[in-house]
């Protein structure tokens, strides 16, 4: 009997393989290769914290370690009998008090329990302290606690992110990279696609900020560039771990690439906050690049995804009012989205830069009213940060605004503001740049 013919274009139906994929988790390393290796492990713990309660963190670092490297018949044996009582007289020299004090002096018990504590209630402990120490800006002393308790549940993708997270605000950028990659592994072999998404959100922050686009925007990420500039990292990235950098590789399509896989996983399954999240990075990418079509409907779902509550809610619509107001020409929506995002802008810098753009948005609607309000709120808010070159900046970027409006009086004054200010501080370059935006030839006066 002969076989049925096949029908051209259509290829036979091929059964799906029954087995699962194993899906590769790839190795994380516990210092950042682009880091001079201390001469002893944790040695920049005790650089962040001196006296006792860096040597008590430190201790408590190394005894973690030295507890998740040994057999668990092994754990009632390593500490000699009366640590318990030296190590608590350690934390009464420290003066911690609080929330961390608690956490550090459970964590001194639980190891020197027997029978030996579960690797669980030394992981809560030491996410606390990394907690307390990422909020005090002792960033390694986070990164290296938050190393610790995942070398005690390594397949755990949550925790393995926070490590990544850590070594990322600590700009140990290789180190970051390497801990996201293996939690896209963890949260996919382990379908946690809650790490899975948050991974790859991160993953593309850490890109965004080598390509140098924008200043990073989260706790994770947080670039100083008079102390490490992009320059400088990529100088010494390690090829072994990101070979793709010294190929060449286009940093902002990397970024662009990571957030895309992050808002379909967020949509998959449902995780709104998440998408908020990849399209906030996307609208940022797409705003720096210049492409302002796509980042208009990249702020829209931003804004839909995250809603009104959200933490980043404040500086995306910023951000989204600003590209209304110099790209579409919406100056009455900017406004409006302006003055009701800036009770929610908390810090000083951050009303100050709301306060700039709305003194802009009311000078091209011709709104003098607004315009003199914003003005003097915007004065009074700078002379809350006093004598210092933050103040002296933003004056000067008050009377820059001011000089594009026409208000010529204005701005001068907002100017030689900026120039005393420049020179009580002694800050040269900015007192240079006020000179020559003074001495700018303006309309109505001789070049």
């Amino acid at each position: 009997m002969s076989k049925p013919p096949i029908r051209h274009g259509h290829r036979p139906r091929q059964r799906r393989s029954t087995t699962s994929r194993r899906w590769h988790v790839s190795l994380a390393p516990k210092r950042d290769p682009a880091v001079p290796e201390p001469a002893m492990e944790g040695t920049p713990i005790l650089e962040e914290s001196p006296g006792d309660l860096g040597v008590l963190l430190w201790q408590s670092y190394r005894d973690v370690v030295l507890w998740g490297d040994s057999e668990p018949e092994h754990r009632t044996q390593l500490f000699a009998p009366g640590s318990l009582e030296r190590r608590e007289a350690l934390i009464r020299g420290s003066n911690l008090v609080g929330e961390v004090r608690v956490a550090i002096e459970l964590l001194t018990a639980a190891l020197r329990e027997s029978p030996p504590s579960k690797p669980a209630e030394i992981v809560y402990c030491c996410s606390r302290v990394a907690e307390w120490a990422a909020a005090a800006g002792k960033r390694y002393t986070a990164f290296a606690m938050a190393l610790a308790a995942a070398g005690l549940e390594p397949n755990d993708a949550a925790i393995a992110l926070r490590v990544g997270q850590y070594a990322a605000s600590g700009r140990l950028f290789i180190a970051a990279e390497a801990w996201f990659r293996r939690v896209v592994g963890l949260g996919r072999r382990a379908r946690d696609y809650a790490s899975y998404a948050d991974a790859w959100v991160e993953l593309g922050r850490v890109c965004a900020a080598r390509a140098a686009l924008r200043p990073p925007t989260s706790l994770t990420i947080e670039i100083d560039p008079a102390q490490a500039s992009i320059e400088e990292v990529n100088r010494h990235l390690d090829p072994r771990i990101s070979p793709e950098i010294h190929s060449g590789a286009d940093h902002a399509a990397r970024a662009r690439q990571c957030f895309i896989t992050a808002a379909r996983t967020a949509r998959r399954h449902g995780m709104r906050t998440t998408g908020g999240e990849a399209y906030h990075e996307l609208f940022l990418l797409a705003f720096a690049a210049g492409h302002f079509g796509i980042a208009d409907r990249y702020a829209k779902k931003a804004l839909r995804l995250l809603g009104k509550h959200h933490s980043r809610n404040p500086s995306l619509r910023h951000a989204y009012a600003s590209l209304m107001l110099r790209h579409s020409e919406n100056v009455v929506a900017a406004i409006q989205m302006l003055e009701a995002v800036l009770p929610s802008r908390r810090t000083t810098p951050e009303r100050i830069e709301t306060l700039l753009l709305l003194v802009e948005a009311a000078g091209r609607a011709k709104d003098e009213e607004r315009f003199q309000k914003g003005w003097y709120d915007a004065l009074s808010t700078i002379e809350r940060l006093g004598e210092s070159p933050a103040a002296a900046r933003h004056l000067l970027s008050l009377a820059q605004v001011g000089m594009e409006l026409g208000e010529e009086t204005r701005a001068i004054h907002a100017a030689r503001r900026a120039f005393s200010l420049a020179a009580h501080v002694r800050d040269h370059g900015l007192k240079d740049e006020v000179e020559t935006f003074l001495a700018r030839p303006r309309p109505g006066r001789a070049a």
